[in-house]
Parts: structure tokens; sequence; C-alpha cells
């Protein structure tokens, strides 16, 4: 059981001094290179095992050097970059991250896209309404700059989800967005047209009496302009989940990330999924990925 599992964990930590190290993957979505790299990494530094977890994240168990697996993970995405005469030894010659300065995967992912899940969306659903994953990554991002003065100490949950089927499970969200019928006034003509559009959701939360959102706080808000959906949301978090202090410990509704690997020896499950710490069961989706690789 799970007091079983906690107790086995913490006696391997204290035995091994083994860490957890968490690793945000925009929206769940990863490149085949990206996935070798992952690959890579767990044969390196966890005995060639990963897992998922129900954030879309990855996690890797039993690492005995977390610092080594952080390092290697931001040099594997430095790319060759061409100089402005262009050329293939010029780009093997000036390598440097891309883009500068975000890594896509990250121990330490902003306030509110370390915290964003999302559906699969209109790319690949054909229920979705909306396409989620690219808008999902960007608004987040935008929001992390907005935010991060007030909110980067709390963290802030946003689920995107395509359709009223929620597989993103907006209900459960600090802010969610549902993918809707919209519209706009054209300037041009002075008549509304259809876009792209969502209905927000506001205050779900999770673990201990956790409750559901069940009712919009907002209907048919467009998402064609993102600068605009950025500044609506910005609002919406200002309003509903105030600042936590500096090093305040965060709530259900929103975990913060940490910014560097420092090993965890707290015995609850609270805190930031993004850093190395103690392996503990409860944070796992339960999928574990034992990696066998066959020589080409």
């Amino acid at each position: 059981d799970d007091d079983d599992d906690d107790d086995g964990a913490r006696q391997s930590a204290a035995a091994r001094r083994v860490s957890r190290v968490g690793v945000h993957v925009p929206t769940g979505r990863l490149s085949v290179r990206e996935l070798r790299l992952l690959a890579d990494l767990a044969d390196a530094h966890s005995a060639g095992e990963l897992r998922l977890t129900v954030e879309q994240n990855v996690l890797f168990p039993n690492v005995a050097d977390p610092a080594a697996l952080v390092r290697d993970l931001r040099e594997a995405q430095v790319v060759p970059q061409p100089s402005s005469r262009g050329g293939a030894a010029d780009a093997a010659a000036a390598p440097r991250r891309e883009p500068p300065p975000y890594e896509r995967l990250s121990v330490a992912p902003g306030p509110v896209s370390g915290h964003t899940v999302s559906c699969t969306g209109a790319q690949f659903c054909p229920l979705a309404i909306i396409e989620t994953k690219a808008l999902a990554d960007r608004v987040s991002r935008k929001l992390d700059a907005r935010l991060n003065a007030t909110h980067g100490a709390r963290g802030l949950r946003l689920h995107v989800t395509g359709c009223p089927n929620s597989c993103g499970q907006v209900q459960m969200a600090d802010i969610g967005l549902m993918g809707a019928p919209a519209r706009r006034v054209d300037p041009a003509t002075g008549k509304a047209k259809a876009v792209p559009g969502c209905d927000v959701y506001v205050g779900g939360t999770v673990g201990a009496g956790a409750a559901l959102v069940t009712e919009p706080v907002l209907k048919g808000v467009p998402i064609d302009d993102e600068d605009e959906l950025v500044e609506t949301l910005a609002g919406l978090a200002r309003a509903h989940f105030p600042a936590a202090p500096a090093g305040g410990a965060p709530t259900t509704s929103g975990r913060a990330p940490s910014s560097s690997p420092t090993p965890s020896t707290d015995d609850d499950d609270g805190g930031s999924f993004f850093f190395a710490g103690r392996p503990r069961s409860k944070t796992l989706i339960g999928a574990i990925l034992a990696r066998r690789r066959t020589p080409p």
C-alpha cells in the first residue's frame, strides 16, 4: 500500500542517498529527439527507469547525483547555431541553447507553465473545438512573465481542454479553458463573426476537500487574440488567487516551482514536483517506462 511504499522510499533514501528529479514537459508533448534524450538520461542516472505523472511531466527515480542529471539535461538542449556568415562549419563551432534562453525541458519551469495541462486538441482529436497544445504552451509562458513577480512562490494551475468531454479536466483547475464558440465584431464591417473561443472556469481544487467547478465564470471568450486572452486570465488570477509570499508554502491550488535541484527532506506531499528529492509513490501516475533499446 501507499504507507508501505513511502516507508520503503524513506529507507532507500536514507541508505543510498538517492533522490527523485522531476522534469517539466510543456503540455506533455515530446518530440522523438526529446524522447531519446530522456531515455539516455534514464540509462545514465536512474537505471533505465522513467515515470510519467498526472500533470504530463516525467520523473527520474532513484537518482544518485541530481545535479549531474540536471547538468546533462541542460547541456543536451544546446544546439548548433549558425553565425551571420552561415555554413555548417560555423554552426558546429558556435553551439548555444535554442531558443535562448528558454529550455523546453526544465527542472525549474514558470509558476503557470509548470502546472499547465492540456488535452490533445483539434490537431489530432476530431471532437475538439479548438487547438489546445500550442495555445496552452504560449499562453502559460506569457502568464509566467505577467505573474512571476506576484505568483512565483505560489504556482497557478492552468488546464486547457478542447471540448465539453473535458479530457483536460478544466473543472479541477485554478483556471480552466474549455473550447467553445465565440464571436468578435469585425471592425471593417461592423458585424460579428465566428472566431475560436473558450469558456473560462475558475476555482477548482484538488487534494483533501477537493471541489469541481461546474459553471464557467466567462463564456464565449475569443482566443484569436492571445495577448487579450492573457490579460483576461492575468486579471482573474490576481482577483481570485492572492499572491503567496516568496518562500511561502504552496497550497493544493498551486505548487511552486523550485529553481535548484536540492534534495528534499520533508515527509509530506507538499512542495514542488520540479526538484530533486526523496521518491514518493503518491506523486506518480503508476505508469513506469523501463527502457529496452535494441542496437540499430
